[in-house]
C-alpha cells in the first residue's frame, strides 16, 4: 500500500498518525476492560460479549449441569387431520354464532363458494 502524505514536502505520514491514534485507543480500551473485569469477575471468559447468568453452585463449588430440554415430537398426519377437523368445526360454530345462529351458507349460495370479507385490494400491474 502506498503511503499517503499531505502536502508535497511536509513529511507527515497520515498512516503512521492513524496507527498511533489506533494504538492509543486500543490501550485505553484494554484499561477499561481490565477495570470492568475487576468489578465483575463473572464476566471473565465470555467471548461473545453477552453477559451470562450466574451459575448455581453445589456444596462442592462445582457448577450444576442443566438437564437437557425435551423436544416434542412432531404430529403424525392422522393427528394433523384430527386437529384440522376440530378447528373447522370450531370456526364454523363461531361463524354461526356471529351471524345470529343462521347457517354458514346463505340461501343464494348453494354452489359452496365462500364469500370474501373485507375490501378487495386493487391488483398492481
Amino acid at each position: 500500500m502506498a503511503k499517503r502524505k499531505t502536502g508535497s514536502g511536509s513529511g507527515i505520514n497520515m498512516q503512521d498518525l492513524a496507527r498511533t491514534g489506533a494504538e492509543a485507543r486500543l490501550e485505553a480500551l484494554r484499561a477499561e476492560q481490565a477495570a470492568l473485569l475487576a468489578a465483575f469477575p463473572d464476566l471473565r471468559g465470555s467471548s461473545s460479549g453477552q453477559t451470562r447468568a450466574p451459575q448455581a453452585r453445589t456444596s462442592q463449588g462445582a457448577a450444576t449441569a442443566r438437564p437437557a430440554r425435551k423436544r416434542r415430537g412432531g404430529m403424525s398426519p392422522a393427528q394433523r387431520k384430527a386437529v384440522g377437523e376440530r378447528m373447522r368445526a370450531y370456526w364454523a360454530a363461531r361463524r354461526a354464532e356471529k351471524s345470529g345462529g343462521a347457517s354458514a351458507q346463505s340461501a343464494g349460495d348453494e354452489g359452496g363458494a365462500r364469500k370474501t370479507r373485507g375490501r378487495k385490494r386493487a391488483r398492481r400491474k
